[in-house]
């Protein structure tokens, strides 16, 4: 599927994973592609809820699908290449579908969640390196030291995701007031 921080076509899972006792679905978010866990027997409110085919239009899903997403997040536009981003990942989604199928895509809004963002060069001065994840299957090469860029860590309670960058910020944070 379309990942859209890569601009190139990537792998995602999709499938119940056991070890997580969760079903993956292949999904989209800011930063390329991801995975909504869903548990069994708990449904979370969706939003669009746009049923397609192979041979749908996209123009006005992408336009609606778009709309749905800024309101949700509260903002005016996006910044990255979102809108035509969702184009490409809704392409690629057409592209894996056979004939007669069809597929409902879902907006899940994710409930808020406290975060301290830290700088790259405050993390380099801190621990000498600052390293990002390369999601590569080879469990050597997971993560690439990164000595320049404009990189943030997002580090909350439960997690801490060293992949955040300024689009991810305008996109899908907001400070408190």
């Amino acid at each position: 599927m379309y990942h859209i921080g890569k601009n190139k076509l990537d792998l995602v899972t999709s499938g119940y994973a056991k070890d997580d006792e969760a079903y993956k679905h292949p999904a989209l978010d800011f930063g390329g592609l991801t995975n909504y866990w869903q548990k069994p027997h708990k449904k979370d409110k969706t939003y669009g809820n746009i049923e397609i085919f192979k041979d749908t239009p996209l123009s006005s899903v992408t336009k609606d699908l778009y709309s749905q997403w800024k309101e949700l997040m509260k903002k005016n536009r996006f910044v990255g290449g979102i809108n035509e981003g969702l184009k490409l990942w809704l392409q690629s989604v057409q592209k894996i579908m056979k004939t007669n199928d069809s597929v409902t895509i879902r907006i899940v809004k994710l409930p808020s969640n406290h975060r301290i963002l830290a700088k790259q060069n405050f993390i380099n001065k801190k621990y000498g390196k600052y390293l990002i994840k390369t999601y590569s299957n080879d469990p050597l090469k997971f993560a690439k030291i990164v000595n320049n860029g404009n990189n943030f860590v997002a580090i909350s309670e439960k997690f801490v995701n060293p992949n955040i960058n300024s689009n991810n910020i305008h996109n899908e944070y907001q400070s408190y007031t």
